[in-house]
């Protein structure tokens, strides 16, 4: 991939992913430096229906904002920040690419 950018976005599921914990290093490969990478899910990776799924779905793992911040510092974020929704077990965690 030839270009940079300031903002990444798509849609996958993380629990689906095969190796989901090595995708914020290709995002800081590709975005430029100070651009933004922002992962929501709808499983803190404690709730109920987040572990029932992992229970069904072979290889499905739901993961912890704090799981999600060390991968994103391990990629080499320098601001990682994460948010849990107040009532459901929603997350957004936020990281910046050190400029």
């Amino acid at each position: 991939w030839k270009y940079s950018l300031y903002i990444f976005t798509f849609e996958v599921s993380l629990q689906m992913c095969e190796k989901p914990l090595t995708l914020p290093a290709q995002v800081a490969r590709i975005l430029k430096p100070g651009g933004l990478f922002l992962i929501c899910n709808e499983s803190d990776g404690l709730d109920a229906t987040g572990k029932k799924f992992e229970n069904i779905i072979d290889g499905m793992k739901c993961y912890t904002a704090e799981e999600l911040e060390a991968a994103l510092r391990k990629a080499g974020f320098s601001e990682v920040s994460a948010e849990h929704h107040d009532r459901k077990p929603w997350i957004s965690v936020l990281a910046k690419k050190q400029a």
